[in-house]
């Protein structure tokens, strides 16, 4: 029945094309959101007495925050 409607069949594919990219965009998300929480545990870990005396030895160095340059930050847009 649904290959006689082919727009309909192309409407089906275009949203689950749409919830795919919306997946993807929480998924990068909920990643940066892991990476900068963790992040912030070890810069504090490495901060915290007595474990600084020991880290500063052995080359501890804080580790820096995800972030985008301005290029990099360019969203892409997808034209349909």
């Amino acid at each position: 029945m649904q290959e006689a409607y082919p727009d309909l069949k192309a409407y089906d594919s275009f949203l689950k094309l749409q919830l795919q990219l919306a997946d993807i965009e929480q998924d990068l998300e909920r990643a940066r959101r892991y990476y900068d929480a963790t992040v912030r545990e070890n810069n504090a870990f490495g901060g915290s007495f007595p474990v600084n005396l020991f880290a500063k030895i052995m080359g501890y160095k804080k580790l820096e925050f995800f972030s985008i340059s301005g290029t990099e930050a360019n969203v892409q847009e997808i034209d349909f």
